[in-house]
């Protein structure tokens, strides 16, 4: 939608160009300028690969895109190599996550078992302490 009021916009530019300039081959080009710059400026822009930029920077050699290859290349084999690595360690850290869960429920347990024992030992304090009054009592 903008290209189209930008073109429609070149156009009346162009016609005011010619109806104010002095010949028509001055205004055809100052009208023409102006469509040429707002066209450009709203054209969509295209990807250029690495080999397309270092040939067209000023006669740039082979060898230097040779260069960028092998460096991306390598970079890209950096990147493979830290993707696995991030891959083997989420992994190492679902089966660590699952073994400190397991710990985590042992805990549980072990201080349930602790404080059923802790009952135990002092119902049979109580029962201890009540069994010497009732001795003592008979004597």
């Amino acid at each position: 939608m903008k290209r189209q009021i930008l073109y429609i916009l070149s156009v009346f530019m162009i016609a005011a160009c010619s109806l104010n300039a002095g010949s028509g081959a001055t205004s055809g080009l100052i009208g023409g300028g102006i469509g040429y710059m707002i066209g450009r400026s709203t054209a969509p822009r295209e990807r250029t690969t690495v080999r397309e930029v270092v040939y067209t920077d000023n006669g740039a050699s082979a060898s230097r895109v040779n260069n960028l290859e092998r460096t991306l290349a390598r970079k890209d084999d950096e990147i493979a190599d830290l993707q696995q690595d991030n891959r083997r360690l989420l992994k190492e850290n679902q089966k660590l996550n699952s073994e400190l869960r397991n710990l985590k429920l042992d805990v549980a347990d072990l201080q349930k078992e602790l404080r059923e024992a802790s009952k135990e030992k002092r119902q049979l304090k109580r029962n201890e302490v009540k069994h010497l009054i009732e001795d003592d009592g008979m004597k």
